[in-house]
């Protein structure tokens, strides 16, 4: 399996995106009339994010079984099953008298038994959504087939949207949740920054030789000095030359700052 190229620049995949990229396959079920586009915007996103191998009907191809009985059977190839559901019933299968929709949910809860399914994860249109009429189911035996299918649904991971435009983000944050192990781990390059050693004094210096790295031999003697000069000559009028020299050493030494002498 390759990753998509969707938001890459010259059929490249995007890197950020290679480091979610996985083997899993995720099988999308959904009535098809109503939800068509909303069932193409999701298989875009988990192929975008996770490089995800779909099993959709739309790519099924021929097949010796009728589409119904294949699209069954596809269920047992997937890792994940993500089933989104609204106001339809969907095409009901005459030997059974179930939906598909219905019967792929079956039958992933059959591999799931099984332990070869991680997941089952179940989004449904919140029952206050205005939702096209043409897209409602009418018949009463239908409608009532619908609502206990929303009722079994809730056994499993189930989410309510309000936003057709918001599902994608559900679907991507809960396949996230159940396949995470899966995922490439991300690679945490940290930039080794390597910080200067105190340097000792071997012997005394000048000034125009101290740097930022004798800090701590200076810093705060300013003080010092001045209390110094005034222990030694504290009656003096005015000092000698050499002191008044030496009292302006606080002001080279002052802090951090290191000024050349003269």
């Amino acid at each position: 399996m390759s990753l998509s190229t969707a938001g890459t620049s010259g059929g490249r995949p995007d890197p950020v995106m290679a480091e979610l990229s996985t083997e899993v396959r995720i099988f999308l079920s959904s009535t098809f009339i109503d939800l068509k586009e909303l069932r193409k915007d999701v298989a875009n996103r988990l192929r975008d994010v996770f490089g995800a191998d779909l099993l959709i009907m739309e790519t099924f191809g021929s097949d010796e079984a009728p589409p119904e009985i294949s699209s069954v059977r596809r269920v047992r190839e997937s890792d994940v099953f993500v089933g989104i559901y609204a106001r339809r019933y969907g095409t009901v299968d005459c030997t059974t008298g179930k939906s598909i929709t219905e019967l792929e949910l079956e039958e992933a809860e059959r591999s799931l038994s099984a332990g070869n399914l991680t997941g089952i994860l179940l989004y449904w249109l919140a029952d206050d959504v205005a939702w096209p009429a043409r897209f409602c189911e009418t018949e009463k035996t239908a409608a009532a087939r619908l609502s206990a299918l929303q009722e079994h649904a809730r056994q499993h991971t189930f989410t309510p949207f309000r936003d057709p435009a918001d599902l994608p983000f559900l679907v991507i944050r809960d396949v996230l949740a159940k396949i995470r192990n899966r995922l490439t781990p991300p690679s945490f390059r940290a930039r080794q920054v390597a910080l200067p050693g105190d340097r000792r004094l071997q012997r005394p210096i000048g000034m125009e030789f101290l740097t930022s790295a004798d800090a701590r031999h200076l810093c705060g003697r300013g003080q010092k000095i001045k209390e110094l000069l005034g222990a030694l000559e504290p009656g003096l009028e005015k000092p000698p030359l050499f002191m008044r020299a030496f009292s302006l050493l606080p002001l080279a030494l002052d802090g951090s700052r290191f000024t050349r002498a003269h």
